[in-house]
């Protein structure tokens, strides 16, 4: 009997969805060696908690072992920024709207296939690495859909100042009349 069988998959939640689903790339994958030395040390945890009085490092190493058997998934759809966590026990989804996004930087790190957006929400952001051409088609879709989110390449020249997209006379007009009269 395999795992899959007594822990059934759940399905996707963006499954049904019908237009563009763009799915995040991981930038460090564990390597094979390193998964099985994590799970030894997994083991030792449970051995440990079973010979010697401390019974918290028997609870660790099944902890542990359930975030080595862990999925994550995350997409950018039309919802949203959607994120599917699947232990072998229990499954949890977390969705950030559109409506609740404040902006989106692009940050180029130099990698040849990737690059990273960042996504925020009030005073959280996550970081996620899609590939360039996905990059590219979530930022000019979000343009286009979704005016009041803020889209913006991050400068290299000044690190950490975002160049804004679709800033114009007006906005900027309106921002310096906000800033005389919130003086005032």
């Amino acid at each position: 009997m395999e795992i899959n069988q007594i822990f059934p998959e759940k399905t996707l939640p963006w499954e049904g969805l019908s237009g563009p689903i763009y799915q995040t790339h991981s930038i460090k994958v564990r390597k094979s060696w390193m998964k099985w030395a994590c799970l030894v040390l997994c083991l030792f945890l449970i051995a440990g908690g079973l010979v010697t009085k401390y019974r918290v490092a028997l609870i660790f190493g099944i902890l542990y072992i359930l975030v080595l058997l862990m999925d994550k998934r995350v997409v950018v759809t039309g919802r949203g920024v959607e994120t599917f966590y699947q232990m072998r026990i229990t499954t949890h989804y977390e969705l950030w709207r559109w409506e609740e996004i404040d902006a989106v930087v692009r940050e180029d790190r130099n990698h040849p296939k990737l690059v990273a957006l960042y996504f925020s929400r009030g005073d959280r952001v996550k970081r996620l690495f899609f590939t360039k051409a996905d990059a590219q088609a979530v930022m000019d879709w979000l343009r286009a859909e979704h005016r009041d989110i803020k889209v913006a390449e991050s400068d290299e020249k000044k690190p950490g100042v975002p160049r804004y997209y679709g800033e114009t006379k007006d906005r900027k007009q309106n921002k310096k009349k906000h800033e005389r009269t919130a003086w005032r």
